[in-house]
């Protein structure tokens, strides 16, 4: 069965190019604000979540919360990476996963683990 399942992900659509650059990142040694800043600046689904995320109640910020820099300041780059990567891949799996025969569950359990 995880064969079948393993054959069905390998149908789905790729991850864009923006959560790759971000993973490529991530891997960094040496990780510089304002390169995060310009590969999370070429993804206006990343930018328009990070930003609604932070200006949510859960986190009650005084003031509005505008630019990414300022976000990745109060919030920081790890909890930044993740809300961007987590967000798209949430995004790409509400895609119905009937026609390829699997669970959202499938998914999860079947991806490898770095």
């Amino acid at each position: 069965m995880i064969n079948e399942i393993i054959e069905k992900i390998n149908d789905l659509p790729p991850l864009p190019e923006t959560i790759t650059k971000i993973e490529i990142f991530r891997k960094k040694e040496t990780q510089e604000v304002e390169e995060l800043i310009s590969i999370l600046e070429t993804d206006p689904f990343i930018v328009s979540t990070l930003l609604k995320v932070s200006n949510s109640a859960m986190f009650g910020f005084r003031s509005k919360v505008e630019t990414l820099g300022r976000l990745i300041n109060l919030l920081g780059m790890k909890f930044a990476i993740f809300i961007a990567i987590n967000e798209t891949i949430q995004n790409m799996l509400t895609t119905d996963l009937k026609p390829y025969g699997i669970s959202h569950d499938d998914y999860v359990k079947s991806t490898p683990k770095s």
